[in-house]
């Protein structure tokens, strides 16, 4: 297995969605957390023996037949590419930090919300996550369904071990 550190190239590239889901008076409501931090890290696992790549597709739940080659899995991000989500690739979080903006909005693609009931919801998990972040949201009834991780710009790679230490050019 091959490891590579990935990290941005442009700060303030990095965004982090939670997601919470919670029914108020029949209707069940859903609402993002995003928080855009300054940078981030993560390892990106890269298999390379036939094992390891059968391995990676049942984690997948694919299977070999779905691509025409390896050279067509999608292993490793383009470092060209201006968007990445984490959750394409077999990764591992080191570190966000400097969370630099946060902003909520509600998810209603049936569009079935009014402008008023969404700016209440909305509201509503501000001052909960405000108080007392994922633990008083979960409190007051919200559930946390989902958490992603994304980049919004090109991306470093690295080739590092498998705990993301990059070796220098002596291979210390």
């Amino acid at each position: 297995m091959k490891h590579f550190l990935m990290e941005p190239e442009y700060k303030k590239s990095v965004a982090e969605y939670d997601v919470f889901e919670k029914t108020i008076d029949g209707h069940t409501y859903r609402v993002v957390h995003e928080e855009v931090f300054r940078s981030g890290s993560w390892i990106i696992n890269v298999p390379e023996t036939e094992e390891e790549i059968n391995e990676w597709l049942k984690n997948r739940g694919e299977e070999r037949e779905d691509y025409e080659s390896v050279d067509d899995m999608p292993l490793l991000p383009a470092t060209d590419e201006d968007f990445h989500e984490l959750i394409d690739y077999d990764h591992e979080f080191i570190e966000m930090w400097d969370g630099c903006s946060g902003d909520w909005y509600l998810q209603d693609p049936k569009g079935e919300v009014d402008e008023d009931r969404t700016e209440e919801i909305i509201d509503m998990v501000t001052d909960l996550w405000d108080e007392g972040y994922h633990e008083n949201l979960e409190a007051n009834g919200w559930e946390s369904v989902d958490c992603f991780q994304q980049v919004h710009c090109e991306v470093k790679l690295t080739e590092c071990d498998d705990s993301g230490y990059v070796f220098d050019e002596d291979g210390v």
